[in-house]
């Protein structure tokens, strides 16, 4: 009897000693919404002119992203593209970009 109770408190500990965040955290935000991930508009651009700064011959992606997996997936089949959160997009150009999760 009392070797079960010391058993069932040592496995108890254990429990609760275990890690709560993923190991792979960035795969976690990969497959995240895109919404909280990306500030700006999303953008599939062929190049970044200043990167983070501006962001050249942009375009809306083919399909409206949800994950940032997606995102990213969209603008690889337009035309080989970079994914990017933009500020202000106008023109083809678009300014104030970041990789989204950045």
């Amino acid at each position: 009897m009392k070797a079960s109770t010391i058993l069932l408190g040592i496995f108890s500990s254990l429990v609760i000693a275990a890690p709560t965040t993923p190991a792979d955290s960035n795969l976690v935000e990969r497959l995240s919404i895109l919404a909280p991930v990306c500030q700006g508009t999303p953008v599939c651009c062929s190049s970044d002119i200043l990167p983070g700064v501006v962001s050249s011959n942009c375009v809306a992606p083919v399909t409206p992203p949800i994950t940032t997996l997606g995102f990213q997936a969209a603008c690889l089949l337009d035309g080989n593209r970079i994914a990017r959160c933009c500020t202000i997009s106008a023109a083809g150009l678009a300014i104030l970009c970041k990789a989204p999760g950045t």
